[in-house]
């Protein structure tokens, strides 16, 4: 794994990303005992919701809130491989910019 995986550096800022619907699976399918099973029903209505909200955030085009979006890997292409990597990291480190004045 790579470190811009997990952290976008901004000029001397770190900030940290979160592959939200990636660790919701994990929890969900390797980090439960199997007694704690139940539990799977409330992620999942959780990565459901944060779906919902992220589909909101793009109709909303508010920066601030597309980066929070990003920086939870809410949105398509906001993880590294993907052919659209480079454009959102892009939108990123311009809007983080701007937000942070």
């Amino acid at each position: 794994m790579k470190l811009e995986q997990f952290v976008h550096q901004e000029g001397d800022q770190l900030q940290w990303k979160i592959n939200t619907p990636q660790l919701l699976k994990e929890v969900a399918n390797c980090g439960l005992p199997r007694e704690c099973g139940t539990l799977r029903i409330p992620l999942n209505m959780l990565q459901s919701f944060l779906a919902a909200v992220a589909t909101a955030a793009t109709r909303i085009d508010d920066p601030a809130l597309n980066c929070l979006m990003i920086r939870m890997a809410l949105y398509d292409g906001c993880l590294p491989g993907h052919e659209d990597y480079e454009q959102i990291r892009a939108y990123l480190a311009k809007h983080n910019k701007e937000t942070s004045k």
